[in-house]
């Protein structure tokens, strides 16, 4: 008895371990083998979320992973589904999370935190990459492909691997930001450079900054024209410069 046992005990204990440590495939040999599943009615974030994800993808790849609403046939001709939202705005994340497949933590990720999880069923393989919010959504995303699929983001851009097929071990994570706010860089550099900048210089700020997790902007478009005025209403007038 107690050798069967121990074989059980012993079984159990590897079934377990092989479902931990499952490979998620995203494209083999640049043919996609995961879809990206979202809500039917997915919030442009969450859109905004499978769109990166799926360009990164083709970029590393040359195989972009198509983007499908839940329920759709065609999420069933794919071995892993990619999974981007919360319980609350994605019904198939809500159905993991009330089955016990998944637990996601919304006091151990707090307000930018995320998760990014890996669940096998029957019907197939999980992957979640979910947050508390919009922005969180994208910040699992950006996570994803730097950490488990080896991109780099820089000010100058972004550094892409090149391979022919994308397989990552299965991650089981879930991360919370140490500061409520984020900056970089400080405002002495904003208001030394930022001034001069255009809306072109201003969206990759905001991309790069979205894609390192910060989340404060020292915005300081139209300064110079607030601060004449208000030296103005003083009597102050400068000379142009001739």
């Amino acid at each position: 008895t107690m050798r069967r046992w121990l074989v059980v005990v012993l079984l159990m204990g590897g079934s377990c371990a092989a479902i931990n440590a499952a490979d998620v495939t995203l494209v083999q040999q640049r043919q996609a083998v995961a879809v990206i599943v979202l809500a039917a009615d997915a919030p442009w974030i969450e859109r905004h979320a499978a769109n990166e994800l799926s360009q990164f993808v083709m970029r590393i790849t040359g195989a972009s992973l198509p983007i499908v609403e839940d329920g759709a046939a065609a999420a069933g001709e794919y071995p892993t589904r990619i999974l981007i939202g919360s319980p609350q705005s994605h019904a198939r994340i809500g159905w993991l999370v009330k089955e016990g497949a998944v637990q996601l933590d919304r006091e151990a990720m707090g307000a930018d935190g995320f998760a990014i999880k890996t669940v096998v069923q029957e019907e197939g393989q999980y992957l979640l990459l979910s947050g508390c919010r919009g922005r969180s959504h994208m910040y699992a995303v950006y996570d994803f492909l730097e950490k488990e699929c080896g991109v780099g983001y820089f000010w100058d851009g972004d550094q892409v691997p090149q391979q022919a097929t994308l397989r990552v071990p299965a991650p089981q994570r879930t991360e919370r930001p140490f500061f409520t706010r984020r900056m970089a860089p400080n405002a002495c550099s904003y208001v030394y450079t930022c001034q001069y900048w255009g809306v072109d210089e201003w969206k990759r700020a905001h991309d790069y900054m979205l894609k390192r997790k910060l989340n404060v902007s020292y915005f300081t478009l139209g300064r110079e024209v607030v601060m004449d005025r208000v030296w103005q209403q003083f009597g102050m007038r400068a000379q142009p410069l001739s």
